[in-house]
């Protein structure tokens, strides 16, 4: 009784520990797109990696969603982003409702989110604001900052693609305390918890 005990805290505590994200879960589903364009996934020792995903525009012609996972072990506060022509906003944001989700190009409707718009644009998505230097450099913010192992989105003009876009800065909070080390003193908790009840 006292192993499976021991065994379910144990494993509950490695579930907490190290939190995952998929690509899947990091943007909804808007328009033609059923997920994220391109997700940046931030992770220990200052590690970035950006991967396509849905590869249709949710606006049916150029623009994509962008997710963002923070596995880094601290708090984002914000990201600068560089690429050609990514915040030459035209007026079809992911998050504008209404008339800004008709595509110029072809006349049509592609049904962008009915809570929106998240900011002025209408390319912030929740909790998320642009510092827009051309079109072709910017910095997202995260409004109270993305916690280690949360998720955020926003859209960006242009097709998503590897070679046309850079993550060229990272503002970071407050590190949040290691996985590990909280791995290591739960099962230190539960060690010390065994060993009283078997001396006693």
């Amino acid at each position: 009784m006292r192993k499976s005990i021991l065994l379910v805290a144990g494993l509950a505590l490695l579930v907490l520990a190290f939190p995952t994200q998929s690509r899947a879960d990091a943007c909804p589903a808007i328009g033609y797109a059923s997920g994220c364009n391109l997700t940046i996934t931030f992770s220990g020792g200052s590690t970035v990696n950006t991967t396509l995903g849905d590869p249709n525009a949710y606006d049916g012609v150029e623009d994509q969603l962008v997710g963002v996972v923070n596995n880094s072990g601290s708090t984002l506060n914000s990201i600068t982003l560089s690429g050609a022509n990514i915040f030459g906003f035209d007026g079809d944001g992911a998050g504008e409702p209404g008339v800004g989700c008709t595509v110029d190009l072809t006349g049509g409707t592609h049904g962008c989110l009915s809570t929106g718009p998240f900011g002025p644009s209408g390319y912030e998505g929740p909790n998320t604001s642009f510092t827009i230097v051309d079109g072709n450099d910017g910095t997202v913010h995260f409004t109270g900052g993305l916690a280690n192992g949360s998720t955020a989105w926003f859209s960006l003009e242009e097709p998503a693609s590897l070679t046309n876009f850079g993550v060229t800065g990272v503002s970071t909070g407050t590190p949040e305390p290691s996985s590990l080390v909280l791995l290591g003193s739960g099962f230190l908790s539960l060690l010390g918890l065994a060993r009283r009840r078997l001396a006693s």
